[in-house]
């Protein structure tokens, strides 16, 4: 196999998989972060969406991107 183009180090890699994200609850609007333990992710077409049950509602929370 040949590679084209070098893509991240697996540090990095890891460090992105591992990272406490910050979910915002649809239903109660509750503001959580979580770590890699708590957090659930599905792939959906070209990118990863991430998940987590709400620790004040119970329903699914999901990651809140900063612009």
């Amino acid at each position: 196999m040949k590679i084209i183009k070098q893509g991240m180090s697996k540090a990095k890699i890891e460090k992105i998989k591992n990272a406490v994200k910050r979910f915002k609850c649809r239903t109660c609007e509750c503001v959580f972060d979580a770590d890699k333990t708590e957090y659930k992710s599905e792939e959906e077409y070209t990118y990863m969406r991430y998940y987590c049950k709400c620790p004040n509602c119970g329903d699914n929370a999901f990651e809140l991107r900063m612009r």
